[in-house]
């Protein structure tokens, strides 16, 4: 089965590409960025945060990439898996975090997961001293969004969920695959502790029918993709207990580039003047017919 990415992922470049000055999207130029985008830009080296209990869904094109290579550095027995179908989301995980948050006056202090859709979160809080008039409890989905409302907390619009009485909960189904952040918001003049206990039951990828698997407890796992297929990767970390606290670990994810793929993009470019060179020529022809013509 051909990679059903493949024409999607150019003529997603290709429209990146337009967005470019005119003096690069010229169509001599055109397959150098497509490169310089697919190499750098869809398949370049990055890093993602993995928490407890996360298990994560990646797709690779095996056209542009050869082999993908996923480095923990602190050795924690992470898990990769590789599939040439994607893998069902039928697995599930339930967990609870409990914990005292001491909250500054006008900041956040909370939790970050990484959800799959269909997951859910209940949430219950109180605070130590019985008001929570001035606090509220933000439900944030996205990195961005996050790191906007740490930069402050008095203008950022999020979901939030309040109670006067000192004790509240609430309910949230995922959606969307994402980060989330569960927290407390301050907007108190003074310093606030706040009891959270969060159940969370975390829907994970049905591992069974993978291809290969490797643990990263050495700290690097390698993945060579069979051509030309989509290949789907899932990270995973191993399940805790019930209950457990909440731990991230920084994974680095590099893709070794399938050169052959960049070479055949860039053909067009290797050869820029063949055109030229057969339109000089017509030219010359037609010259020397017309000077023959004259002298006839």
């Amino acid at each position: 089965m051909p990679d059903s990415s493949l024409f999607s992922t150019l003529l997603a470049c290709i429209t990146v590409a337009m967005l470019f000055p005119p003096s690069l999207r010229q169509s001599d130029h055109l397959p150098i960025v497509v490169s310089v985008i697919l190499r750098y830009g869809y398949y370049g080296d990055y890093q993602i945060v993995l928490g407890t209990n996360t298990s994560r869904l990646l797709k690779v094109s095996s056209v542009f990439v050869e082999n993908i290579r996923v480095r923990d550095r602190v050795q924690q027995g992470i898990l990769l898996y590789g599939f040439l179908e994607k893998p069902e989301l039928t697995e599930e995980v339930t967990w609870t975090v409990s914990n005292q948050l001491f909250v500054e006056e006008y900041r956040t202090q909370g939790f970050s997961f990484w959800l799959n859709s269909g997951s859910s979160i209940r949430m219950r809080w109180g605070a130590n001293n019985g008001s929570f008039l001035g606090l509220k409890v933000a439900l944030i989905k996205g990195v961005e969004s996050l790191d906007v409302l740490q930069e402050d907390v008095t203008k950022h619009k999020y979901s939030g969920f309040s109670s006067t009485d000192g004790d509240g909960e609430a309910e949230y189904l995922v959606k969307e695959d994402n980060y989330y952040y569960i927290g407390v918001v301050n907007l108190n003049p003074q310093s606030v502790m706040v009891s959270m206990n969060i159940d969370i039951s975390s829907k994970t990828y049905d591992t069974s029918k993978a291809i290969t698997n490797c643990s990263m407890a050495s700290g690097l796992c390698e993945f060579d993709l069979p051509f030309p297929r989509a290949t789907y990767v899932v990270l995973m970390i191993p399940s805790g207990s019930n209950n457990t606290r909440i731990n991230a670990w920084n994974i680095e994810i590099s893709f070794v580039a399938r050169v052959v793929a960049y070479v055949l993009i860039l053909v067009p470019r290797t050869f820029p003047y063949r055109d030229q060179y057969n339109d000089d020529d017509d030219d010359t022809t037609t010259t020397t017919t017309t000077n023959n013509n004259n002298s006839n």
